[in-house]
C-alpha cells in the first residue's frame, strides 16, 4: 500500500469558508477543469514523519514553507489503494505567487519524447461548496470532513 501525506489550506472570509486547491500540470489536464484538482500531496519518504512529508510537498509544489502548526484531519483511502494523511492548516497565499517543481514526461507514452512541465499549473481558492465540486472524485471526502471540522 502507497502512503501520502498531504496538506489541505483553508481560509475564512467572514462567514465563507475556501480551500486552496491545485490543477495539475501536464497534457492531462490541459483541457479539464471540473473533476481534476487536488489538494497538495506526495509520498512519505523513509526518513520523514507525515507532517515532515506534507510539508515538503507543499513547498516542492508551491515554491512555499508553511509555517505553524498543522492539524491532522485524518487518514483516507484514494483510488488504487493510495492512503494520504492529510492536515489542514490556515493561510492566505496569493495564487499568483506559487512556483511548482517541474517535472519530465514521456509524451506520447513509448514515442521517445519528453516533455517538462510544472507539477502544479495552477491554484485557486475555491468556496467550501465549489472545491467538492473541482476537486478529485476520490478526494471529495477530504473536502466535506474538512468543512464538518472547521463549520463547528
Amino acid at each position: 500500500m502507497v502512503y501520502s501525506a498531504g496538506i489541505l489550506m483553508y481560509r475564512k472570509l467572514g462567514s465563507i469558508l475556501e480551500f486552496l486547491l491545485f490543477k495539475p500540470g501536464g497534457p492531462f489536464y490541459t483541457k479539464k477543469n471540473r473533476g481534476v484538482w487536488t489538494i497538495s500531496k506526495g509520498e512519505i519518504l523513509e526518513c520523514e514523519t507525515n507532517e515532515e512529508a506534507a510539508r515538503r510537498e507543499f513547498m516542492e509544489e508551491t515554491g512555499l514553507s508553511i509555517d505553524g502548526n498543522l492539524k491532522f484531519l485524518g487518514d483516507f483511502k484514494l483510488r488504487k489503494g493510495k492512503t494520504v494523511a492529510v492536515f489542514l492548516i490556515a493561510g492566505n497565499f496569493k495564487v499568483n505567487s506559487i512556483s511548482s517543481q517541474m517535472i519530465e514526461l514521456e509524451h506520447p507514452k513509448d514515442s521517445g519524447n519528453h516533455i517538462s512541465f510544472p507539477e502544479m499549473e495552477q491554484a485557486k481558492w475555491f468556496k467550501a461548496e465549489m472545491a467538492v465540486e473541482y476537486i478529485m472524485p476520490s478526494q471529495g471526502k477530504i473536502i466535506e470532513a474538512a468543512i464538518k471540522v472547521l463549520k463547528n
